[in-house]
């Protein structure tokens, strides 16, 4: 039997394709806000249509995303499985995409000046968000081994 390399599939129906599939486009946003980001001459609208609605959409669909994974794994809306390594992966990175939801909120740019506690808050979820990122990939190292 030979099998044939699929390059792409369309599969709504599987919440693991879902997840990909709206993960992939908020990946994509992200990195049009960071490209973005980096333009300072920007005013404070300009900073919001081009900065913080690719990353409040972006984290919207981060957020749809692991949630459908989680939901994937548990086979439940909501299931407490603390013995399941997969669990942990997508329980970690669901608390990351919350994270960087909570980030995006406190990104918006309005016309008065931004407090530094928004600012700090702001920062603090991404840094969050990250970690729950990096500590759900570490743990796909202990599942690949399975």
């Amino acid at each position: 039997m030979v099998h044939r390399l699929q390059w792409f599939g369309w599969q709504p129906g599987n919440l693991g394709w879902l997840s990909a599939a709206l993960q992939f486009p908020g990946t994509l946003l992200f990195n049009i806000n960071t490209f973005d980001a980096l333009m300072v001459e920007l005013d404070w609208l300009q900073q919001d249509l081009l900065i913080w609605a690719p990353d409040i959409i972006g984290s919207l669909l981060f957020l749809l995303s692991g949630y459908l994974a989680f939901v994937e794994v548990c086979r439940a809306y909501w299931r407490w499985q603390p013995g399941s390594l997969s669990w942990w992966i997508v329980f970690s990175n669901l608390c990351g995409c919350v994270a960087f939801m909570i980030s995006a909120l406190f990104a918006i740019v309005l016309p008065a000046s931004a407090s530094v506690d928004q600012m700090t808050t702001c920062v603090t979820f991404t840094g969050i968000g990250a970690v729950g990122f990096l500590i759900g990939s570490l743990l796909m190292f202990g599942e690949q081994s399975q």
